[in-house]
């Protein structure tokens, strides 16, 4: 009964945790694919390429896999916007 009741706060402090961690992560994400949104919309030129990361990038965030899913959708939401803004 102690053991349970020692792991009872870890657990919770984690789960906490990674739900902050992950908040803060779809956050971020959110933020890079509206600036690569902005981007394409400023941009007279058709970027398959950019529009193919933009397009992974929200599916990745939409599936709501996780904070790793969304450190990667704002990976390719800022390639894709580096890819229309040309830096």
């Amino acid at each position: 009964m102690l053991l349970v009741a020692g792991a009872w706060p870890v657990l919770h402090v984690r789960r906490r945790t990674t739900r902050r961690l992950r908040s803060a992560s779809e956050f971020t994400a959110r933020a890079a694919i509206e600036a690569a949104r902005v981007s394409r919309d400023s941009d007279p030129r058709t970027v398959p390429e950019a529009e193919e990361l933009l397009s992974r990038a929200e599916l990745l965030l939409a599936s709501s896999a996780g904070a790793d899913a969304a450190d990667r959708a704002t990976e390719l939401a800022r390639d894709a916007d580096r890819l229309w803004s040309g830096r």
